[in-house]
């Protein structure tokens, strides 16, 4: 099955996020509550917040907990160093 990786990227006090995506194609891990995650990306492992399981579409969706921040230009660059470790906006994950 795919695992598929999902996280915001929040500027605080405004309506403006990024959605970024980071996929594995046909991986043996069985995601259960409280995995943590490991990632290029990240100085800690991370547990995702929820874990969707879809038979159909042949994939495990697991979100974690948005990543707030309060300067817009920290948010840009935010952004760009997730993009940096694979991580892509979900339409171009296709």
């Amino acid at each position: 099955m795919k695992v598929i990786l999902d996280i915001a990227i929040v500027l605080k006090g405004k309506h403006v996020h990024t959605m970024l995506r980071k996929e594995y194609d046909d991986t043996e891990l069985y995601p259960i509550p409280g995995i943590k995650i490991e990632d290029s990306a990240w100085k800690d492992a991370k547990v995702p917040v929820s874990i969707t399981c879809n038979f159909d579409g042949g994939y495990y969706l697991l979100n974690f907990k948005s990543v707030e921040i309060a300067i817009e230009e920290n948010y840009k660059r935010e952004a760009e160093m997730y993009k940096g470790h694979g991580w892509k906006r979900p339409s171009e994950s296709v």
